[in-house]
């Protein structure tokens, strides 16, 4: 009889007694959202900014009229050659992205994560956006400021409004708006 109690529970997928449960799979936080444990702009600042100058300063103005392939691999050799680092190809494409904004003089804005809880429900929203620059969250309904800290860092971690939800960034008056629903950061398309 306890044998097959165990069987029909292993068959149920639940654990055996004294087997720890498998993990449960990972969910994600907003609709193609990717954690970026790199993110674009503290990596530039950390790892590039000391040739090409904080926030793309130095950069020379043929950067902006690269193809888009021909950039995309200058960026992956910088990133994983002169930076020595392993980006992940969504890291590799933030980092394109951030380029893209930095050579055309717009700021710019990504999600670098966003945990939900047991109900599925969007529990932190952070990424990062162009230093100096003011963020707004928006919902149809609703708009609210958010702190851009000097490295560029920002978080959302009370009251999280439910999607759609957009990230408005603006600096020197330029603004970007970043739909949540088409895309993890700005300036995704060239």
């Amino acid at each position: 009889m306890i044998a097959l109690t165990l069987g029909l529970l292993l068959l149920a997928g639940c654990p055996a007694p004294n087997q720890s449960p498998t993990a449960p799979t990972a969910v994600p936080s907003y609709p193609g959202v990717t954690p970026l444990a790199l993110g674009p702009v503290t990596t530039f600042e950390k790892s590039c900014a000391r040739c090409h100058g904080p926030q793309g300063a130095s950069f020379r103005q043929d950067v902006a009229r690269l193809p888009d392939d021909q950039l995309r691999r200058g960026v992956k050799g910088m990133m994983q050659g002169k930076a020595r680092l392993k980006p992940t190809p969504a890291e590799i494409d933030a980092m394109l992205a951030y380029q893209r904004a930095l050579a055309r003089r717009q700021p710019f804005v990504c999600v670098t994560n966003g945990p939900i809880d047991a109900d599925g429900k969007l529990t932190r929203l952070a990424g990062q956006a162009s230093p100096g620059a003011q963020l707004e969250l928006r919902t149809p309904i609703h708009a609210s400021g958010i702190t851009v800290q000097p490295d560029g860092a920002w978080a959302v971690e009370e009251n999280l409004p439910a999607p759609p939800l957009q990230l408005v960034v603006i600096r020197d008056r330029q603004h970007v708006i970043l739909n949540l629903a088409d895309a993890q950061w700005s300036h995704a398309q060239p």
